[in-house]
């Protein structure tokens, strides 16, 4: 019988700190949430530092916001709560070109480094992402004992996660509700089927161009025809559109503009463009969430994201196999 990796501590044994950077949204969230849950397997404090987090809009340069610019998070999980830094180390410093935008990594590098060091006066015990990211990844499927008896995996807990921490601030709750009601009058109130097109710079760099015929097969299996398509490229949902029956009901909240997500572009923006942008994100995967089937790619981090919150119940992915990246 396979042994489990269970830990019931009697005491808070460290605390560990996250450091959120400049790569894509979920990227972020995923790991996040990886590291959050090995804290929890462990009994140690998990600690937050957002200051450089590429969804931030900085809106007037307020800060602190990054995460708690669209989450109601406990302040208690930020660890600058602790340990100061000048203001050359918080997000809303450094913007608005490429070129900053590189400044920027070696800031966050260089500000790693100093809390690094800050931590041996503070809390010589507090370990860092870099030291615990590789244990809390081969974790993620190695089966353990909670705090309530159950046998669990930690994958399978990653949406009772997500939703104890991340709490939609009232005005984007709302915002997801608008769009789901229109959603739903689009459809009738119908059963849809929720489908994620990842175009852009995932395609270039890191995952191969899938034909769209593919996921049109995979719609045509389910004999739903409320298909709702989340893409970052609105060429390829006028596509599927022409591909697909023309009584099927095909509808998309893409911009007309979105011509494939840049994630070099995205981190150097900020204002209430970008804001709108990760509202109409979140919004978009909340829809997908809740269709009755999900069809996706499992490359990409969202895919990645909305399997798990599904609890990988009816959910699709026409590339590879479900891990988080």
């Amino acid at each position: 019988m396979m042994k489990l990796f269970a830990i019931k501590a009697k005491a808070v044994m460290n605390n560990i700190l996250y450091h959120l950077t400049n790569r894509g949204t979920f990227s972020e969230i995923n790991n996040f949430l990886i590291v959050k849950i090995y804290a929890d397997r462990i009994n140690a404090h998990f600690l937050i530092d957002d200051r450089c987090w590429s969804g931030a809009s900085n809106i007037n340069n307020k800060y602190p916001r990054g995460l708690r610019e669209f989450f109601d998070i406990d302040d208690d999980l930020f660890f600058y709560k602790y340990i100061k830094l000048p203001s050359i180390f918080n997000n809303s410093t450094i913007k608005g070109s490429r070129i900053l935008n590189l400044v920027k990594m070696i800031v966050n590098g260089i500000r790693k480094k100093i809390i690094s060091i800050q931590r041996n006066f503070h809390d010589p015990n507090m370990l860092l992402t870099y030291e615990v990211w590789h244990m809390a990844k081969l974790l993620m499927f190695s089966p353990y004992v909670d705090y309530s008896d159950r046998i669990v995996y930690s994958k399978d807990i990653i949406s009772e996660t997500y939703s104890q921490i991340f709490k939609y601030k009232e005005y984007l709750a709302s915002f997801i509700k608008i769009n789901s009601e229109n959603l739903s009058l689009k459809f009738g109130g119908e059963k849809y089927i929720g489908c994620h097109i990842r175009k852009g710079d995932k395609v270039n760099n890191e995952m191969g161009s899938i034909p769209l015929k593919v996921y049109a097969e995979e719609i045509l299996k389910t004999k739903i025809v409320n298909v709702f398509i989340s893409t970052d490229s609105y060429v390829s949902y006028l596509e599927i559109c022409k591909i697909l029956p023309s009584h099927f009901n095909v509808f998309t909240f893409s911009m007309l503009t979105s011509n494939g997500f840049d994630l070099n572009n995205f981190t150097t923006r900020t204002g209430e463009e970008k804001k709108i942008e990760m509202m109409m994100l979140f919004s978009d995967v909340e829809l997908l969430v809740n269709s009755e089937i999900f069809i996706g790619t499992y490359s990409s981090c969202l895919s990645q994201f909305v399997g798990a919150r599904r609890m990988f119940k009816k959910s699709i992915s026409v590339d590879t196999e479900w891990q988080f990246t």
